[in-house]
């Protein structure tokens, strides 16, 4: 279950219960960023999956009490790791050019940004195309279980291809590559042997 921030708050905040109380791996992006009165009532037990980028990183960190321990996403990324109220829940702060650290447990997986051809021309729809193939991908390799390091490199090095490919074109939903474009692009990079292998024909 994927959620953003641009439905009615009431619906999110149920979903993501309902959704957890199911079985249902839950993945929210909090984009845009709720109030610190929102934010006060989130059933953080209820989240499998966190997805911020820097500012957002840093807002909520703000909000839920807690500090960076160190500079940049990784320090970002520590502070949330930090937070009680985030225990168990999986992160992952995505920092443009630079790519994206996320955690799951306690290990920390970075991942480089993608192959970019050219300039980039718009970066509306990156993190929505990187949310999108990060849920996608993570819903076919680790159904209902946390992903080893390894496979969760393989889905954010996908993603982040994918959010790269996206930027090369103006718009949002039109510039979002297929899954074939993101494979032929990472060539011998793409993680084969992974479970959505066949999703890149």
């Amino acid at each position: 279950m994927l959620l953003q921030n641009e439905i009615p708050v009431a619906t999110t905040l149920a979903t993501l219960a309902g959704a957890h109380a199911a079985g249902v791996q839950t993945v929210w992006n909090p984009s845009p960023m709720p109030s610190p009165e929102v934010l006060a009532e989130v059933p953080w037990p209820s989240l499998s999956w966190l997805l911020l980028n820097e500012g957002e990183a840093g807002d909520l960190l703000a909000v839920l009490g807690g500090q960076a321990a160190g500079k940049g996403a990784e320090g970002l990324l520590a502070g949330l790791q930090a937070v009680d109220r985030l225990a168990g829940v999986g992160l992952v702060v995505t920092c443009g050019a630079e790519g994206v650290v996320a955690s799951a447990g306690e290990g920390v997986v970075r991942a480089a940004a993608g192959e970019l051809r050219g300039k980039a021309v718009d970066t509306t729809g990156a993190g929505d195309c990187f949310t999108g193939f990060f849920a996608t991908l993570l819903s076919q390799v680790v159904p209902g279980r946390t992903p080893s390091a390894a496979e969760l490199h393989a889905v954010l090095a996908v993603a982040c291809q994918a959010a790269a490919i996206c930027v090369e074109s103006e718009g949002a939903m039109e510039s979002v590559p297929v899954m074939g474009q993101v494979r032929e692009r990472m060539a011998a990079k793409w993680p084969a042997g992974e479970a959505w292998e066949g999703m890149g024909r």
